[in-house]
This record gives structure tokens, sequence and C-alpha cells, in this order.
């Protein structure tokens, strides 16, 4: 039997939920469905080196009480309404946008805050304890709000963040600063996802073409480059 590193990174990913995605919601970000062909090429990478995808979603159910800092002071009685009734469990903004292909042996959080880690927001971190996992690749929307939260709360609490530079959307207003502000900062590093696939190859051995991997192999002096 092949032995592998016990430290694989895994890949996160944030908010690619209809709510912030399908035209007509209060927080959709018109580039992020063009990301989804790079974040399933980068799952299905991550599935193939021995990695686990991880979907982290929001949910709105009673974040009037929950969060009164964003529902009463942030937004207006009626955009309050709004995100409470599309983005609550059971909503068809809740759920993840239908092109994105999750597996079986995927993971799903739940959160309740623009940052995953932050105490009180989802299980995230006890998930990642759990499993040994210190290094963690950031997709999803938006790059300068959930997305780097994430990866701010992520680097405090020792967790090797990265986020992967072309499968992170956000608004076409923030765009051109996000990457550039995030990658600079002392929370993340960026990477784009050739670079991604790369670095995975030091587990696993294998060529994406036309989005499907092809030739895959197993490396079995593997150590671990993350």
């Amino acid at each position: 039997p092949v032995e592998m590193h016990p430290v694989v990174p895994r890949l996160v990913v944030i908010d690619l939920q209809n709510y912030f995605m399908a035209p007509g919601h209060m927080a959709a970000v018109a580039s992020a469905p063009a990301i989804v062909d790079t974040v399933n090429t980068a799952a299905k990478a991550m599935r193939a080196a021995g990695g686990t995808v991880i979907w982290v979603v929001t949910d709105a159910d009673n974040a009037d009480k929950q969060w009164p800092s964003l529902h009463s002071h942030m937004l207006t009685p009626h955009s309050s309404a709004r995100r409470l009734a599309d983005l609550g469990k059971g909503s068809e903004g809740y759920k993840l946008w239908p092109a994105l292909q999750v597996e079986p042996q995927d993971l799903h959080v739940v959160k309740l805050r623009y940052s995953a880690f932050i105490q009180g927001s989802s299980n995230l971190e006890q998930l990642l304890r759990e499993r040994h996992i210190d290094t963690i690749m950031i997709a999803g929307t938006a790059t300068n709000v959930c997305c780097e939260s994430t990866a701010r709360d992520g680097m405090m609490l020792n967790f090797h963040c990265v986020m992967l530079a072309d499968a992170n959307a956000a608004a076409a207003s923030s765009t051109a600063n996000a990457h550039n502000n995030i990658g600079s900062s002392e929370a993340s590093r960026t990477q784009p996802i050739p670079h991604f696939c790369n670095s995975l190859s030091c587990l696993c051995c294998f060529t994406i073409r036309d989005r499907k991997i092809v030739n895959f192999s197993i490396n079995r002096n593997f150590r671990n480059e993350f």
C-alpha cells in the first residue's frame, strides 16, 4: 500500500451559494459564476491528492438576534428582512450554486458570520484540528469579505492560509485591489490554480487538460511541501 504524509491541505470553499451568485439577490457577486469551473478543477485536484474539500455556507436564520450589529446598525430594515428571508436554511438562496461539483465524501460547514473561524461562527476550526490539518486553500466569494475574514482569523489561529487567486470572486469595484491587498498582507498568500495544482504534485502527479485531470499517479516520495 502507498503511504501518504498525514498532513495534506484542505480546500475550503466559501459561500458559493445562490444568494451570493444568482442575479436578483441582494449580495450577488456578478463575477462569482465565472470561477465555478476553476473551483471544480481545484476540488477535483484536491480529492485526487488525497485531500478533502470543505463547502462552507452562510446561514442567516435568526441572524437579526444573533448578529444585531449587522442587522440593526449596518443594514436597513428592508435589507435585513431580505437577508433573513433569502439566506435562511430552506431558502433558494441558501443552496449551493447548482454547477458546483460536490461529491459525497466532501465535508460541509455552516457559518453564522463573515469569518468561519471567529468564535461562535462555525465548527471549522474543530473539524480541522481533529484531522490535524494546519494548511488550507481558500476559494469562494467575496474575496475581500468572507474569504479574507476567514483567512485572517485562520492565520491568527496558526493555520497556514493560501488564497487561490483565480478561484475567488469579488464585486467589480473591489476586485482589482482585493487580491493585491490580501496577497501582500500577513494573513495569507495568494496562489493561482496552475501553481496550486503543481504544488499538489508533491503528493501526486497529474495533468489538467480541458479542465479534466489525466495521467494521475501517486508520488511515493511525498513530503509535506506546503
